[in-house]
C-alpha cells in the first residue's frame, strides 16, 4: 500500500517533506517505471516504460510495448541548474511491493534498478557494498524537505557492543520531515539491480524504518574535475530522480508492521537487550534524551569528509540530536575526542568511515 505523505505523523512537524518546492503537488503513483534522462530538444522529464522482462515483475503483461510519457514544467530557475522536472511523489514505500514504485529500467544494462539515498554510514561507499556489492553510479545528491536525527536505537549497535547505555550514547540516525520544505540535505544516491533478494537484504539492513520514495536532485557545482580536485565536492548524480530513504517510525508502526505483531520478534531484535522502545522514547526532548552512539558518529563524521566539503558540511549542520535544536557541529566543539577514539579493533574497517 502506498500512502500520502500526510500520513507521516509527528508531533510539531509538518506534513510537506516531500515537496521539492512547495509547489509540487502530491500524485497518484504513475502506472509507469521511471527512466530519467533530458530530452536535448523539449527538456523535459521522461518516465519510460519497462520492458517486457521487467512488467512481469510488476505483475503486469497487458503492455506489450515500449512507450514514453512526458511531464512538461516551467522551467523555473529555482531548481539546481534552472533544470525543470517533475517527479511523482510517492510518500511511503511498502516493502510487500519491493519498491517496484520507483523502480525502473537501466538505459545501459536494460536490467531493473532501484536507487537507495544514503544519510549516515551509507555515505561510505565501502559500507554501502556490504549490502550492495553491485552497486553503480555512487555519487552525491541533494534531497529537500527532510533533516537528519540521532534519535532512535538501532540493535546492530547493541549486538556489535558498541551502545552505552549507562551514558545514552546508544541512538542511531533516521530522516525526518521538516518544518521548511525548502531545507536542504546532501546525501549519496546509488543505483542496485533490483530483485526481492536485493529488496529483503535492504529491508533487513534498515527494519526499523519507514521507507519513503523521496525525489532528490544534482548538487549545483558539483560533478567537475576541478570540483573534486579541490575539496568542493565529489562527483554529483547528474540529472535529477527517485529514491528510497530511510525515515523515522514509531514503536506501534514498527511493532504491529514490521514485526506483523509478533511480540516474540520484537524480542529478538531488542528486547533481549533490555531496549523498550526505539522510536518513543519518553526523555526525548528533555535534558536527558539519548545520544549519538560514538563509534557510529566517527564513522558517519568519516565518511562524509570523503566525499567532499558539501557532504561534510550537511553532515554537520543538518544533523541534529534527539532535542532537535543541538546541531552536530556544536555537539562535536564539546565532545572533539570522539573523533579521536578508534573503533574495537574487530570492527576498525566495518567503521573506518
Amino acid at each position: 500500500m502506498i500512502t500520502s505523505p500526510s500520513h507521516v505523523s509527528l508531533s510539531g512537524l509538518s506534513p510537506q517533506a516531500l515537496s521539492l518546492s512547495g509547489r509540487v503537488r502530491t500524485r497518484r503513483p504513475l502506472p509507469y517505471v521511471r527512466s530519467v534522462r533530458r530530452a536535448h530538444n523539449n527538456n523535459k522529464a521522461r518516465w519510460t516504460l519497462p520492458s517486457s522482462e521487467f512488467q512481469s515483475l510488476r505483475g503486469g503483461g497487458g503492455l506489450s510495448k515500449r512507450r514514453t510519457c512526458c511531464a512538461s514544467s516551467s522551467g523555473d530557475q529555482s531548481q539546481p541548474y534552472g533544470v525543470p522536472y517533475q517527479f511523482p511523489l510517492y510518500g511511503e514505500l511498502d516493502p510487500a511491493n519491493q519498491f517496484r514504485e520507483i523502480a525502473f529500467t537501466s538505459e545501459t544494462s536494460g536490467r531493473p534498478m532501484f536507487t537507495v539515498a544514503g544519510f549516515g554510514s551509507l555515505l561510505s561507499e565501502k559500507s554501502a557494498r556490504t549490502t550492495f556489492p553491485d552497486l553503480e553510479n555512487f555519487a552525491v545528491a541533494q534531497i529537500r524537505g527532510y533533516r537528519r536525527v540521532f534519535a532512535h536505537r538501532a540493535p546492530i549497535f547493541y549486538e556489535r557492543g558498541i551502545a552505552s547505555r549507562e551514558t545514552r550514547e546508544e541512538s542511531s540516525l533516521s530522516c525526518e520531515p521538516t518544518d521548511d520544505p525548502e531545507s536542504t540535505l546532501t546525501v549519496t544516491c546509488f543505483d542496485v539491480p533490483w530483485s526481492e533478494e536485493a529488496v529483503a537484504a535492504f529491508v533487513e539492513r534498515e527494519h526499523e524504518f519507514r521507507f519513503n520514495g523521496v525525489p532528490y536532485m544534482p548538487l549545483k557545482g558539483q560533478g567537475t574535475l576541478m570540483g573534486t580536485l579541490f575539496g568542493v565536492g565529489g562527483i554529483s548524480r547528474p540529472t535529477p530522480g527517485m529514491a528510497v530513504l530511510c525515515t523515522r517510525y514509531s514503536d506501534e508502526e514498527y511493532k504491529s508492521v514490521r514485526c506483523r505483531g509478533d511480540a516474540s520478534e520484537f524480542e529478538r531484535r531488542y528486547g533481549r537487550h533490555g531496549v523498550t522502545t526505539i522510536w518513543d522514547d519518553p526523555v526525548i526532548g528533555s535534558e536527558e534524551f539519548i545520544l549519538p552512539c560514538r563509534t557510529y558518529l566517527r564513522h558517519c563524521v568519516l565518511a562524509s569528509q570523503k566525499i567532499g566539503n558539501a557532504a561534510k558540511d550537511s553532515f554537520l549542520d543538518d544533523t541534529y540530536l534527539a532535542d532537535r535544536t543541538t546541531k552536530l557541529r556544536i555537539y562535536l566543539s564539546r565532545n572533539p575526542t570522539i573523533l579521536f577514539e578508534q573503533p574495537p579493533e574487530e570492527l576498525a574497517e566495518r567503521y573506518g568511515g
